[in-house]
């Protein structure tokens, strides 16, 4: 059932299985913030979401959206709203480090390597979020995907 393609879902449909994770996910860590989620149609292959950020004052840092990658399957895209909200959870707890980090993103003239991405703290620590995530709260999860599939979720426009 997880292994749903959800880029055959219609967008209103994706984007409220998308809303119905992201609240799960926002109170699995306790975050009050309304960061908006978007759907992204056209992101590059390989890519299952991204967290957007942006200095807004000069020693400020704040996540401005999270877009999800319709083009995967729905377990991936279950995997991937954990691990990006995780992203969330760590600018508003590590803002100094995640305020450098960004400013050294800036000052960057050569593109990192996927192995560079990959090996980064705050990644390691999002993936192994999502994992442990997916398996605290596999009964909530099945709760929505099983809503999802019956076509019964409540509307989420935000």
């Amino acid at each position: 059932m997880k292994n749903i393609n959800m880029n055959n879902e219609s967008y209103l449909d994706v984007y409220t299985f998308v809303g119905h994770m992201r609240d799960l996910a926002f109170k699995a860590l306790k975050i009050e913030d309304t960061v908006p989620f978007t759907i992204g149609l056209d992101m590059k292959k390989g890519i299952y979401g991204s967290t957007v950020a942006a200095e807004d004052k000069p020693n400020e840092m704040n996540v401005r959206y999270v877009e999800i990658n319709i083009n995967q399957t729905m377990e991936d895209m279950i995997e991937t709203i954990f691990h990006e909200t995780r992203h969330i959870y760590q600018y508003q707890t590590y803002k100094r480090y995640m305020l450098s980090r960004h400013r050294r993103d800036i000052k960057r003239t050569k593109q990192r390597t996927f192995m560079q991405y990959w090996m980064q703290p705050i990644e390691i620590g999002a993936r192994l979020y999502a994992r442990y995530a997916m398996k605290k709260y596999k009964r909530q999860i099945d709760n929505i995907v099983q809503q999802y599939k019956d076509k019964v979720l409540d509307l989420k426009l935000y």
